[in-house]
């Protein structure tokens, strides 16, 4: 992961030959890791000042709108970061039981503790995401840090149509483009159908009609 730091060239190379494992379009196996790597990548390359992810997120969105968000956490602001506790074996079935979603994902591991699903879970462990050096690593799908007010600030900016006040944040067919799914088919480290769009995967809610929820 210190090579995203250090090295973002280098990545991006092993990045762009890594061939695809099933034809696109036809599955998912979603890893928080590896998806912002290749988003962040593209994003520096579009943009004209070529910018870090980091720097981008910083300059076009927090500081304009005064959100106290950031992507990757310099460590000499790692005292406001909560550690992360993952869950223990117990909760997890705890919780399993509960939620019929998660009934396949228990099936899976113990049918094949060694599949995709483990592979990804066992990459993010407690000791990279609290370690300040890692929590530093500007990663968009996985090295977020703010607060509660101002993830809520920034949804609630969405839910106003992209604006605030005068500023506009994203257009209206932007916002529209987030909720329509680009994938629908099977996830391959999940289990089951899944619809995914533009960095959202889209599941039912039994108070309205799609919630779309960030992955």
């Amino acid at each position: 992961m210190l090579e995203l730091h250090h090295n973002p060239m280098k990545v991006e190379k092993v990045l762009e030959k890594e061939p695809p494992k099933w034809p696109p379009g036809t599955a998912t196996a979603y890893h928080a890791l590896t998806f912002g790597a290749y988003v962040d990548r593209l994003l520096t390359n579009a943009d004209p000042k070529h910018r870090r992810i980091d720097q981008l997120f910083e300059e076009e969105i927090a500081q304009p709108f005064d959100i106290d968000f950031r992507i990757g956490l310099p460590k000499n602001l790692s005292y406001r970061g909560a550690r992360f506790e993952p869950f223990g074996i117990n909760e997890f079935l705890r919780n399993a039981i509960k939620t019929p979603s998660m009934w396949m994902l228990v099936i899976k591991l113990l049918l094949n503790p060694n599949n995709l699903l483990s592979k990804a879970s066992n990459a993010v462990t407690g000791q990279i995401t609290n370690d300040p050096y890692m929590r530093e690593i500007a990663i968009s799908s996985v090295s977020g840090h703010g607060t509660a007010r101002g993830m809520a600030k920034l949804y609630g900016i969405l839910a106003n149509g992209g604006k605030l006040g005068n500023k506009q944040f994203l257009s209206q067919e932007t916002i529209k483009s987030l909720t329509d799914p680009k994938m629908i088919g099977e996830s391959l480290n999940y289990g089951g159908k899944i619809k995914m769009g533009r960095g959202l995967y889209y599941s039912k809610n039994p108070m309205v009609r799609t919630c779309v929820t960030y992955d």
